[in-house]
């Protein structure tokens, strides 16, 4: 696994599966975009999550697992809202989300 740090730039809730476009920072300070994928669309409606439980800015921490073929690229395993709390998690072939 892999975990980030960093601001949202934007997310993309769409089908087949919604999408974060992500930004963090390396090692140096020099910004690094990042396309982070998660759970299909039906499923993430269904335990509460909609276009709006995420904004741009938002300050999360991510860990997934990464792309083979994309070195900024990874599927959603976890994300912490470290502002308020809120908890995204993929729990076996389902998401959980946890609001505080």
């Amino acid at each position: 696994p892999t975990t980030i740090d960093g601001t949202l730039i934007r997310l993309r809730f769409v089908n087949p599966h919604p999408y974060l476009e992500f930004e963090t920072r390396d090692a140096r300070g020099a910004a690094e975009r990042w396309h982070l994928e998660l759970d299909n669309l039906g499923e993430l409606r269904a335990v509460g999550m909609t276009n709006d439980t995420y904004k741009a800015g938002d300050r999360l921490v991510i860990t997934g697992s990464p792309s083979r073929t994309d070195a900024h690229a990874m599927y959603v395993r976890r994300m912490i809202r470290p502002s308020d709390g809120l908890e995204y998690e993929q729990v076996g072939p389902s998401p959980r989300l946890r609001f505080p």
